[in-house]
């Protein structure tokens, strides 16, 4: 037998060499100008913080599990315990900090045509890759193979969660359907490969953002204020955080973990013997992820976290929650990256034929969707179109006397009776007078008394961002 062993064993010096290359990607990637700016146009951080690993363990440095035989011939079996940790302490610690900033409330403010759209987007994907398999079959019977762990239903699970949630659903759907780890490489190349197709696309249409709104008809005013609050809210709660900051973040992280991992010790075990009770074999399968601990581990921190979104926990956004969770995003990725010989990378090209066929047909499902809901409220949609051109909006708030503006705040519609005043000298947005203020006492002031007023609340000068699709009410 010939032995496997790396060159290094110790996690410890493995975790610090997965750290060194991650702080590496990163201060390229930071570079403003040369080489390393276009590199990283083209490749996302992220995926290099998966590929080095992975390099490293094709070239005998780092390896996830090893064998070696004793002088009596007995075979000794080793691994790494770098994945366990990430995915069951880290994974579901980043789910809890990047969810603590959710706005529920704005995403439902968005409007029924718009959750319709997000809904139908989710349905795209998830239907997409049964019938791309099915019509991938009939000119390559072969690329939908592979039985038990490597199952390619099992790989392209994975694909589903990158597409409907990213980086951190895509390792919960690895661990949850048990995909070989060894093959997971092929999914993450096609991934790549077909997301990056679809952003190329995505960007190209973002230049003619306008011409693509007119042609879908599409209304995307509660969209910008949504950004807008998003934001602004971030802007609100921003600080330099501090030691307190830090420790309270790290209890609510992992004190999250900690409860989702004692739920979940007593609800997959009760599942799973109910689902072994179940006498129809499809209905098994469908329901067997019930069965798994990393399922209602991974669920239960993200109902917590999206709980605790709706109180003031949610301001530690301001202190950094996100970004804190992204670093354990980036350890999880890269230690699933050394998982993976480079060298398997390419052994099922037709796998990304799959990718290309599941992504056109959740594009072609959303432009259906739009256009339908387009030709059933037509009258919303060509008052919409009004102020799409900033310059037409602009226009339009000159040319009234006054009008009304909506606007949304911590989930709560507000609207205001405006006329206008003049344009901002750096941005050009329109300066609007807001009416529920008596204008009189204002016009006799001085310049020097309105720059103190001014700065006071509650503000009488509104700022209507016209590049924003604003509502208009005329």
């Amino acid at each position: 037998m010939t032995d496997t062993i790396p060159l290094f064993t110790d996690d410890t010096i493995v975790f610090g060499l997965l750290m060194s290359a991650i702080a590496l990607i990163f201060y390229t990637e930071s570079r403003p100008t040369g080489f390393w700016k276009k590199f990283y146009k083209i490749v996302p951080g992220l995926f290099m913080a998966y590929m080095l690993p992975a390099l490293f363990t094709t070239l005998g440095w780092i390896a996830p599990e090893w064998e070696s035989s004793a002088p009596t011939g007995e075979i000794i079996k080793g691994s790494s315990n770098l994945y366990y940790v990430a995915s069951r302490y880290l994974l579901p610690a980043a789910l809890v900090l990047m969810t603590l900033s959710i706005d529920l409330k704005g995403v439902v403010n968005l409007g029924w045509k718009a959750l319709i759209m997000f809904f139908t987007g989710t349905l795209g994907i998830i239907i997409g890759g049964p019938i791309a398999i099915f019509l991938i079959s009939f000119i390559s019977p072969e690329t939908i193979g592979g039985i038990g762990p490597d199952a390619v239903w099992r790989g392209l699970s994975t694909l589903a969660g990158s597409w409907i949630g990213g980086g951190a659903n895509q390792t919960a759907m690895l661990e949850i359907y048990g995909y070989n780890q060894k093959l997971y490489g092929g999914m993450v190349f096609v991934d790549i490969v077909v997301a990056n197709i679809w952003m190329a696309l995505l960007l190209i249409g973002i230049g003619k953002s306008d011409k693509i709104n007119k042609w879908l008809k599409a209304d995307t005013t509660a969209i910008e204020t949504l950004k807008d609050k998003v934001s602004n809210f971030t802007e609100s709660v921003k600080r330099t955080p501090t030691l307190t900051d830090i420790m309270i973040m790290v209890g609510i992280a992992f004190g999250t973990v900690s409860f989702a991992h004692l739920c979940s010790g007593f609800l997959a075990p009760f599942f799973s013997d109910y689902i072994a009770t179940i006498k129809s074999e499809t209905s098994r399968n469908i329901f067997t992820f019930l069965g798994s601990s990393f399922f209602w581990m991974i669920s239960i921190a993200t109902l917590i976290a999206i709980g605790l979104s709706f109180t003031k926990a949610k301001n530690y956004e301001g202190a950094g929650a996100s970004k804190f969770g992204s670093v354990f995003i980036y350890i999880l990725v890269a230690t699933i990256g050394m998982k993976m010989d480079l060298t398997m990378i390419f052994d099922n090209t037709g796998l990304i034929a799959i990718g290309v066929v599941w992504m056109t047909i959740h594009a072609l499902l959303l432009i259906g969707v739009a256009k339908l809901i387009s030709k059933n409220a037509p009258s919303v949609w060509k008052a919409s179109l009004l102020t799409m051109d900033k310059t037409q909006s602009l226009e339009l708030i000159k040319k009234e006397l006054f009008f009304c503006t909506n606007e949304y705040f911590y989930g709560r519609s507000r609207p205001y009776v405006q006329t206008f005043i003049c344009q901002h000298p750096q941005y050009q947005w329109p300066l609007c007078f807001d009416l529920k203020h008596d204008p009189e006492p204002y016009m006799k002031m001085s310049i020097n008394e309105l720059e103190a007023v001014m700065k006071k609340q509650p503000k009488f000068i509104r700022t209507v961002r016209h590049n924003k699709h604003p509502v208009i009410m005329n």
